[in-house]
């Protein structure tokens, strides 16, 4: 059996698992501007599904206008994603004095 065979035989029964933390320099990201997130759960295999949607309002009459919204990113996260997610969004809030 060749290395790779076993690696990924090894990481399929679970005995291998890579958890990589990495930080983003702010000023070197793009800001992505979320008008909804929409969230939904799939419990027969523990996943949950995130969709963040940008949008605005575009007047089509003086007195009347209509929301348009685009996706921008969607993630399906399994729960050991889901409680990192959870950790680093937890650190953010407390770091601005928000209870949580």
């Amino acid at each position: 059996m060749r290395e790779e065979e076993k690696a990924l035989e090894g990481a399929q029964a679970g005995q291998h698992e890579l958890q990589i933390e990495m930080s983003i320099d702010p000023f070197k990201a793009a800001p992505v501007y979320v008008s909804a997130v929409s969230v939904g759960k799939k419990l027969d295999h523990p996943m949950v599904f995130l969709s963040f949607f940008a949008g605005s309002s575009i007047a089509i009459t003086p007195k009347e206008s209509r929301t348009y919204s685009t996706l921008i990113a969607s993630f399906a996260l399994e729960p050991n994603h889901a409680r990192f997610l959870y950790e680093h969004l937890k650190d953010f809030l407390k770091a601005l004095g928000e209870e949580v």
